[in-house]
């Protein structure tokens, strides 16, 4: 039971650490592409 509920806590860790890492490269590159329409 603690083997899957720990299995389950880091799984949904790493999705929720994914989700971030896309939602922080999206803001990364929108924010790049606003830079570059700047110049």
């Amino acid at each position: 039971m603690q083997l899957v509920y720990h299995l389950h806590k880091t799984l949904f860790g790493f999705q929720l650490s994914l989700l971030f890492l896309k939602l922080d490269y999206k803001i990364d590159s929108q924010f790049t592409v606003l830079a570059f329409c700047r110049k």
